[in-house]
């Protein structure tokens, strides 16, 4: 079944109201009403601190869109978030002349419950190659968990890279960065594998309390 059609028979069956303003979207619209996906795209901006890149601060709108589309199963938002990124990210790669492309990656019980990662998919819809990181173990989702030395305990030595990263540009990907604490055990990973030439990051949104403190 194709993309489309699976689409029309979704709006068709299931609950298709907007995931932002929970309006119902008009016949031509997928989980995303003109308004709202116009509000997004106007408040889109690259924004750049050290090696980290990002585009929205997690709040507000691009906070429902990501919740709905990774939480709730709604997987064809992922062709409209893939066209709000794709500029930005191709430009991340080029100028940075990056080597290896990385999505942070779900485990195998997160991926049979949800049946996507969310990050790989917005990759596909692009046509940017990846490498496939590995999740050895299954942890406690990150937005469960409030005390940061428990996140820090949760996530401990969660990644596996057997591919080499030797004197490579690596770009980590990830939708949402929170505290960081993520995005540090993957560099953790990356770094004990091998040595990278240099590591960047880039997020589709980062919380407020990563950027304050981090950025």
């Amino acid at each position: 079944m194709n993309l489309k059609l699976n689409q029309i028979l979704k709006k068709f069956f299931f609950d298709s109201s907007c995931s932002i303003c929970k309006k119902e979207v008009e016949d031509d619209e997928i989980y995303i009403c003109k308004k709202c996906r116009e509000k997004i795209e106007k408040e889109k901006s690259l924004h750049v601190r050290k090696n980290i890149y990002y585009l929205f601060e997690y709040k507000n709108e691009i906070r429902k869109l990501i919740i709905d589309y990774k939480l709730n199963g709604r997987k064809e938002l992922s062709c409209f978030i893939s066209k709000i990124i794709e500029d930005e990210i191709i430009k991340i790669i080029r100028e940075n002349s990056i080597d290896v492309v990385i999505p942070i990656p779900m485990s195998e019980e997160r991926f049979l419950l949800r049946g996507f990662n969310q990050v790989e998919l917005i990759l596909d819809n692009i046509g940017i190659n990846y490498k496939k990181a590995k999740r050895k173990k299954e942890t406690i989702p990150m937005h469960k968990i409030l005390e940061k030395d428990v996140r820090k305990i949760n996530i401990k030595s969660v990644f596996q890279c057997d591919f080499s990263v030797n004197n490579k540009n690596i770009l980590i990907v990830d939708d949402i960065v929170t505290t960081g604490t993520t995005m540090l055990e993957m560099i953790k990973s990356l770094e004990e594998t091998g040595k990278p030439k240099n590591i960047y990051i880039f997020a589709i949104s980062v919380a407020p309390t990563f950027y304050k403190k981090f950025l």
